[in-house]
């Protein structure tokens, strides 16, 4: 049985976080322009490994591309100028960066672990997305020094 709170939840639009909408985007186009999807009878698996690779590099700089718009961020951060970094041009919405985020290391980890750039048919969703982000805020946090402590919400993000 259904609860009302269930059929509620599940009508309701939710908010979602635009700088992980904002990256999903950017990574949207090296999937279209790299991932060529063969027939079931199509035996080329060099042209998939070419394939790979080539999204696995796009990925990679859009990452580190990424990485130095937030260390950017942060510098505006530190002076008072928060407003008037790209970052927070493009993404309006973006909050405080507490922490450097090794985005393009937490991607080659993640992609690793979860073949974000051999896929032909599944683009990087923002649970992939998020996940990275997640990966690289901890990088971020454990390089910094001694961590005592971690806690994680429900949704295991810090």
């Amino acid at each position: 049985m259904t609860t009302r709170y269930r059929v509620e939840y599940a009508l309701k639009t939710h908010r979602r976080d635009q700088f992980i909408e904002w990256v999903k985007g950017l990574l949207a186009v090296p999937f279209v322009l790299h991932s060529q999807p063969t027939g079931v009878f199509e035996t080329r698996s060099h042209s998939v490994e070419m394939m790979a690779a080539e999204a696995h590099r796009r990925y990679w700089e859009i990452m580190r591309d990424v990485e130095v718009m937030i260390d950017d961020h942060i510098a505006h951060q530190e002076v008072g100028l928060h407003g008037q970094s790209k970052l927070k041009l493009l993404v309006p919405s973006i909050g405080t960066f507490f922490t450097k985020l090794p985005l393009a290391d937490a991607f080659i980890y993640q992609d690793k672990k979860r073949f974000i750039s051999s896929r032909r048919f599944v683009p990087p969703s923002f649970n992939d997305v998020r996940l990275i982000l997640n990966t690289a805020q901890l990088m971020g946090v454990t390089s910094a020094g001694s961590v005592d402590l971690a806690t994680f919400d429900g949704d295991v993000t810090l």
